[in-house]
């Protein structure tokens, strides 16, 4: 049976052992720290919280419930899922053991809480009132939509919901204005209270509010249902993380925008719009001028451009420098660099020594023209080699460590030899398009007229205008959702009409209107390190027990691990919590101080 079904507790709770340790562990820590202060709104002293949500569900499949699963587990925010059930009623036993509970967050998903028994709703109710705890009720039915006015749901698509200075206060890392995608919200007229406060809303349509209750538990009612795969819900998720634990809790979350350009030095074949295929008798390349207006959209745009650099094509069969090698050169500390091979061969036959020479030539080449480009990271041409045998010994002789594959075909990190892969995000952006009209028509071709996968073909061509909104709209639910993977486009993108910059100008134009946090981006190797560190602390969080006791945070683990933390810091520059990595030893207790 799943962890979740109805019918079964959750055994995934905190090991009973582990628990008594950080009992023990508290009251020391208690009685070293000195009286326990009083809990703003609790009517006692301060408890201590283990760092871990609940998401409560309705025993049938439900979305809310999914959202909330889907962006904790982005986070990498441990939490449990319960379902209602009598044979296994939720008791006070099951949210506390001793002076610790067991949860910072509730959250309440669908009708959840209408199929619980009065003794279990009682139950939660004392349990946030006596912690502290605040509780989510994400697109609530039944009881709590009806206690606030609320009756059925309708559809909402194309409009731009608001944040009330309420909402801005509440969620610090959003801007203002949320759009609305292909979504259901509850309907009807919530009462105006004192105790009542409206976060978010379309219009006079109230789509989120806050509740102080008059024991002084906080609720936030979400009245939409939130859904992965849609803008508004990209948006709001990690300040609805960052609302239900106070700013502070395990996990941690970017937004990320890493942009490689491939095949820089040497031409791409080109679309032909009149054949509706790839022409073997036109190219591309970019000039001088394309690297220069590269430079000067990167530094408008403050966006870094990763170059893959090809050298065989820095010089000319003369053996003179090129003109675009010389611009490349001349504008070395505008870009970043990586090493795409020599001559871009295809790896998948070649012997160790023939790789082992596309890479080191690559490497000398820019080591002699002060290029910084990383020898520890490698792009193969069209990602090829990856199953040759022989490449793993070539990249141990040339000391790679980080290897490139392409995303749509392997996501998951892998080994090869010494060095681990990198997956990168493809896009629509093709690398044979280096002019609107040349990228609408393959797309076109591709989706529509030439389309074989009748349930992905696009019922008729698309516009450039529905092109852009949907490719950059594709990208930039890359950039929110916490993945440190990069895209890669090429050189042909740059060149002529720069095909890839309207589309990146709109994701900036739609992230930097909405969201206030910065951007990061990592080179191959970080975004490498960064996907190390999130499948790690999947994999430890069963080791780890960590406790929040009034400003302190406590970490504690069975072995060596670096764990996120979000808000044990924030920079009066920035708003909302910064994250953190912390490291701590095995059986040793590391406090922390959270800072406000």
């Amino acid at each position: 049976m799943a962890p979740g079904e109805p019918g079964r507790r959750q055994s995934l709770w905190i090991p009973a052992t582990v628990l008594v340790t950080l009992a023990i562990i508290v009251a020391a820590t208690l009685v070293l720290l000195g009286p326990a202060p009083v809990a703003c709104g609790s009517g006692g002293a301060t408890r201590s919280m283990a760092l871990r949500f609940l998401i409560v569900a309705p025993r049938a499949p439900d979305d809310a419930a999914a959202y909330w699963r889907d962006i904790l587990g982005r986070a990498g925010v441990p939490h449990d899922v319960l379902r209602p059930s009598m044979r296994a009623p939720l008791t006070p036993a099951a949210l506390t053991r001793g002076p610790v509970g067991r949860y910072q967050a509730i959250v309440i998903a669908g009708s959840a809480l209408d199929e619980m028994a009065p003794a279990e709703r009682a139950a939660l109710v004392d349990y946030e009132r006596r912690f502290g705890v605040r509780r989510v009720s994400a697109f609530p039915s039944g009881g709590t939509a009806v206690a606030l006015g609320l009756r059925g749901a309708a559809p909402l698509d194309g409009v731009v919901a608001r944040l009330t200075a309420d909402g801005r206060e509440a969620f610090a890392n959003l801007r203002g204005p949320v759009p609305i995608e292909r979504a259901r919200v509850r309907r009807g007229s919530v009462a105006r209270q004192a105790r009542v406060r409206i976060l978010l809303s379309a219009g006079r349509a109230p789509l989120m509010l806050s509740i102080r209750h008059d024991d002084g538990r906080e609720e936030l009612v979400d009245m939409v249902k939130q859904n992965p795969m849609r803008l508004h819900s990209q948006l709001l998720a990690r300040d609805l993380i960052g609302w239900a634990s106070r700013g502070v809790h395990l996990g941690v979350w970017h937004s990320y925008l890493a942009v490689q350009v491939d095949d820089v030095l040497l031409a791409n074949l080109r679309w032909d719009a009149d054949r509706d295929s790839i022409s073997d008798r036109r190219r591309v390349i970019m000039t001088a001028a394309d690297l220069a207006r590269a430079a000067s959209w990167s530094r408008d745009r403050g966006i870094r451009l990763d170059l893959g650099i090809n050298a065989s094509g820095a010089t000319s069969p003369a053996r003179d420098c090129t003109p675009l090698g010389r611009a490349i050169i001349a504008r070395r500390a505008q870009f970043g660099f990586f090493n795409h091979t020599y001559n871009h061969l295809n790896l998948d036959e070649e012997d160790a020594a023939t790789i082992t020479g596309e890479i080191l030539r690559n490497v000398t080449w820019a080591q002699s023209n002060d290029i910084p480009l990383d020898p520890g990271v490698l792009v193969t041409g069209e990602h090829s080699g990856l199953a040759n045998p022989r490449l793993p010994t070539a990249l141990r002789r040339t000391g790679v460590r980080w290897l490139a594959t392409d995303a749509s075909a392997k996501t998951a990190p892998s080994r090869l030899g010494y060095a681990t892969t990198v997956a990168r995000h493809p896009s629509n952006i093709y690398y044979d398009a280096a002019t609107r009209a040349e990228l609408l028509d393959e797309y076109n071709h591709r989706n529509h007229d030439g389309c074989r996968a009748p349930r992905e073909c696009l019922p008729r061509p698309a516009t450039w205008a529905e092109f852009l909104r949907d490719e950059s709209r594709r990208l930039l639910a890359l950039v929110l959702y916490n993945d440190p993977r990069p895209l890669f486009v090429h050189q042909s993108n740059l060149a002529a009409e720069g095909t890839l910059y309207p589309i990146l100008d709109r994701v900036l134009r739609a992230y930097r209107t909405t969201v206030r946090a910065p951007l990061l981006q990592p080179t191959l190797d970080e975004s490498g390190r960064a996907l190390g560190r999130q499948r790690h602390w999947r994999e430890g969080q069963a080791d780890v027990v960590a406790w929040r006791a009034a400003d302190r945070l406590f970490l504690r683990a069975r072995r060596r691990l670096d764990i996120p933390v979000t808000g044990l810091v924030t920079d009066p520059r920035r708003r909302g919590g910064q994250a953190n990595w912390i490291a701590v030893n095995p059986d040793t207790t590391k406090i922390l101080r959270i800072i406000r």
